[in-house]
């Protein structure tokens, strides 16, 4: 379900199972072998896993006729480690080769902000022709990671008259963890607030806001995010410069995200007028997680503490372009960085496609709309009572059992009251003052 409105753009994680306040979470260093080697000049004789520790296994850089050596080594840190929380990189060389009078090697980083190498260190305190241990140090390191994770470290030599070997070299990232994820409290009392923010009744606990709202101070606040369709077109939008997170936007900024069938028309969600996002290869997903990743700091850095995201069926729509193994894939990307920017994540809906799985998955709690409407509840199970569901007013017909008769919303609060927040709410959660609003709670 999603708003008619436009978006704006907005290491170890532990999941814990009560509500807790953390203390700040002290630096943790993480030390990462390097996944692959691009000699731009030269050769080089060796696979770069041998890199992976000492073990005399060495690779040779050599030069080829009048080429000195060129050449660098990629790095790609855990989903765990969040590149702008990288605080300093340190580079380890095991290396065995000339002095540095004879034959200098020079290592540096790639700097990707300024996309241009930064020199961090020579083989000037080698022993020739004795394995040496160098270390070099990069402070204010977070513009040497790319957004994807990746450190790239560039060895040169100053001549082509000689070889040289590493038996080791690694990258080690020194990083300031995210706070850990916070849950929201069992069977709390919950207002569902998407279609606009309003000051919530004094014994609700947790709210669940869009992305473009302020969260509510002293309550657990969600933060709804659109991870899987874009947001709908406006009437009248600009044509030059459509509302950022639309169709026409992300058709501007970012075609190639968009899905689209084999004559090229983007696939289109018909009830909600929403273009569906392409998840089909590890490219995609990684650039689309590249534009949302924004959005998931922005609810972190504004206060939010867990994260609603929506449309996780959207391949049912996909005209069977896309699978739920694929959609799956993306997850496994969101989840992760989700927790690293401190916040839990729920798993909303789609009760027939992740059922169990979505504990395995990394989701921490669900939000279900309509699960009494459509006797899907207990596919939460798994969840216990962290499950937060909502019943509508237009789709709350009376039902009788046994000779007693009750609306859907009585029946949901009869059975599982005790044990789930279940709110009734006006389909299109207008704001509490406003005509057509309703909400009620068990």
């Amino acid at each position: 379900m999603t708003f008619l409105r436009p978006l704006a753009i907005a290491f170890a994680t532990l999941v814990l199972s009560t509500v807790v306040v953390a203390a700040p979470a002290a630096a943790e260093t993480t030390s990462v072998a390097p996944s692959s080697l691009a000699t731009t000049a030269g050769k080089t004789t060796g696979a770069v896993t041998r890199l992976a520790a000492i073990d005399g296994d060495a690779i040779t850089l050599s030069p080829r006729g009048s080429k000195k050596y060129s050449g660098y080594r990629t790095y790609t840190l855990p989903t765990i480690v969040e590149p702008t929380r990288v605080t300093s990189l340190t580079v380890d060389v095991t290396y065995r080769g000339q002095k540095s009078s004879t034959q200098k090697f020079t290592w540096a980083a790639y700097n990707w902000t300024a996309k241009k190498w930064a020199s961090i260190g020579s083989n000037a305190a080698a022993t020739k022709g004795v394995w040496s241990n160098l270390s070099f140090t990069v402070s204010s390191a977070d513009r040497f990671v790319s957004s994807k994770g990746a450190v790239r470290v560039r060895s040169v030599a100053s001549n082509a008259k000689y070889s040289a070997k590493l038996d080791l070299e690694s990258v080690s990232v020194e990083h300031t963890p995210a706070p850990p994820v916070v849950l929201p409290e069992p069977n709390g009392t919950f207002d569902y607030q998407l279609g606009g923010a309003y000051v919530p009744a004094s014994d609700v606990d947790i709210v669940s806001r869009d992305r473009l709202e302020t969260p509510v101070a002293g309550l657990y606040n969600i933060c709804y995010v659109n991870v899987l369709q874009t947001q709908p077109d406006e009437p009248g939008q600009s044509k030059a410069s459509p509302p950022y997170g639309t169709t026409a936007w992300w058709k501007k900024h970012h075609p190639s995200l968009l899905l689209k069938n084999s004559k090229g028309t983007v696939i289109v969600d018909k009830d909600w007028n929403e273009a569906l996002f392409d998840v089909r290869t590890a490219a995609k997903r990684s650039a689309l997680l590249a534009v949302q990743k924004s959005w998931i700091a922005g609810c972190a850095n504004d206060g939010f503490d867990a994260v609603e995201p929506d449309n996780l069926d959207s391949h049912l729509r996909s005209k069977g372009l896309i699978t739920s193994a694929k959609t799956r894939a993306y997850l496994a990307l969101l989840i992760p960085y989700t927790h690293s920017r401190g916040l839990a994540i729920a798993q909303k809906n789609a009760s027939d496609i992740y059922t169990s799985k979505g504990p395995a998955l990394g989701f921490d709690f669900a939000i279900a709309e309509e699960c009494e409407r459509y006797t899907e509840c207990d596919a939460y199970g798994a969840y216990g009572n962290r499950l937060y569901e909502i019943e509508y007013t237009d789709e709350n017909p009376r039902v009788t059992r046994g000779g007693v008769t009750k609306t859907t919303f009585e029946w949901a609060c009869a059975d599982r009251g005790d044990i789930h927040s279940i709110i009734l709410r006006d389909r299109d959660v207008v704001v509490a003052g406003d005509d057509g609003y309703e909400y009620l709670s068990c």
